[in-house]
């Protein structure tokens, strides 16, 4: 559906759009939930709090692509800024607790297993997966985002309004994961490089709300200073907010680690962490 916004052909939130998100969220819940109970019937344990993260974060993501929400995302800034926080950030953050691709390892068969662990340890999604890697794919794509026409393009284009979706939910689940320790793909990286790698993507994301809020950006989408300005503000201090949240995960995952290995009294790991299918 085109719906004219700000003076320009805009594309809105169809319902369409937020019934076939759901219908994918769904497929996904369905999924983790019947590879639980696959565990179960095998005696395995698997918390139960990894399902209520998992299914928290698909409920994040059901509200991010709402209807309502993908209205508002669409008619203001300000309403894509509280789509991009919930979706980009806190999701991936429940997420990633839920343990999903462990799980899937563990309910595979193991030829498939194997095939699954060697593409993820393959050099390409290696290098993808490292801190930089993470970095320069969700820090920086939010730059070209916001300072470029990108953004104009992305609100005139839904084939464009689709990828910056796809890209958003991705990057963010792979740069919580990878800098948090909660990992679906090995990473060389210590513990120091990763904290290290999460305070500069928090400086990013911080000065790039600064930025937006000093110059008034996105420009060219009929928006007010002082409407641009809010949008920068809700940037800043939830995307703070997020950020300490990840920074909280990693030094537990961390602290998690390192407690293992002492109670199995066996050698300490290294920084980067032990084995991340347990």
């Amino acid at each position: 559906m085109i719906s004219a916004a700000h003076g320009h052909a805009a594309v809105s939130g169809p319902p369409a759009f937020s019934l076939l998100v759901w219908f994918m969220l769904l497929l996904l819940g369905a999924g983790y939930l019947a590879m639980v109970a696959g565990q179960r019937r095998k005696g395995r344990r698997w918390p139960a709090a990894r399902t209520v993260t998992f299914l928290l974060g698909l409920g994040l993501l059901s509200w991010a692509f709402s209807p309502a929400l993908n209205e508002a995302a669409h008619a203001g800034v300000q309403g894509h800024m509280a789509q991009h926080l919930a979706a980009g950030m806190f999701a991936p953050l429940a997420l990633a607790l839920g343990w999903p691709i462990t799980l899937l390892l563990r309910s595979l068969p193991v030829k498939a297993a194997r095939r699954l662990t060697g593409w993820l340890r393959s050099r390409p999604l290696e290098l993808v997966a490292s801190p930089g890697g993470v970095l320069l794919l969700n820090v920086s794509g939010l730059y070209l985002l916001y300072l470029t026409g990108l953004y104009r393009l992305m609100l005139d284009s839904a084939m464009v309004h689709a990828a910056v979706v796809v890209h958003v939910v991705a990057a963010g689940f792979l740069y919580t994961v990878t800098l948090a320790g909660v990992k679906p793909v090995t990473t060389r990286a210590s513990f120091r490089v990763r904290l290290v790698t999460l305070l500069l993507g928090t400086a990013g994301h911080a000065t790039l709300a600064k930025v937006m809020y000093a110059g008034q950006w996105p420009r060219g989408v009929g928006e007010t200073p002082e409407q641009l300005q809010a949008a920068a503000q809700r940037m800043y201090y939830w995307g703070d907010l997020a950020e300490v949240l990840l920074m909280g995960l990693a030094f537990w995952s961390w602290f998690q680690t390192r407690g293992r290995a002492v109670r199995r009294k066996g050698p300490q790991p290294d920084e980067d962490g032990a084995a991340w299918v347990r």
